[in-house]
């Protein structure tokens, strides 16, 4: 199985260090790359994924991906899953929206891939109607997958909010997520 993780700009991806050392200690865990937007290196930075993890990181804007010589298209074509985690509200919306601002938002619409989201919500947004109708065309969408997130605090005001799982739960479902062609 061939992953692309997307790291977008909520605080649990402060926790993806932790998480990428237990990977590594898998075999065969086929993460290939990461793909960081701006944001998600305000809580965690490029170098220490990219030590961590030893695999390639990139960052979301097409700049990047041009002196990466990657192509949107690739991403999508070279992975059997992408893994956006933590996927933020606005990188939800994004994507379901078709935003093509960014080469990660551009490969999962254009992909044949498997679309994992683990959203990072803060409190309340569950039940806004906007989020509601994006998660809804999200959810419509055959090889995009939601994963339910699991109960969290905002850091901010300490009310209830949704994180994603830890990925050690997570990782052994992705292989029964990926749509056989």
């Amino acid at each position: 199985m061939r992953v692309t993780m997307v790291a977008t700009g909520a605080v649990s991806a402060a926790h993806l260090p932790m998480y990428l050392s237990w990977l590594r200690r898998r075999e065969a865990h086929g993460l290939e790359r990461i793909v960081m937007t701006r944001s998600a290196s305000q809580f965690v930075s490029p170098l220490s994924l990219r030590s961590i993890a030893r695999v390639p990181v990139i960052q979301d804007d097409w700049e990047s991906f041009s002196t990466a010589d990657l192509h949107h298209v690739e991403l999508g074509e070279s992975s059997d899953v992408i893994l956006v985690y933590p996927a933020t509200v606005n990188y939800l919306m994004r994507v379901s929206l078709l935003a093509f601002d960014t080469p990660s938002v551009a490969a999962i619409a254009t992909g044949e891939c498997t679309t994992v989201l683990c959203p990072s919500l803060p409190p309340r947004i569950v039940a806004h109607p906007l989020y509601t109708a994006a998660r809804q065309r999200i959810e419509s969408v055959p090889r995009y997958r939601m994963v339910e997130p699991v109960a969290g605090e905002s850091l901010a005001s300490a009310a209830p909010g949704s994180v994603p799982p830890p990925l050690w739960e997570l990782w052994p479902e992705l292989e029964g997520m990926v749509t056989q062609p």
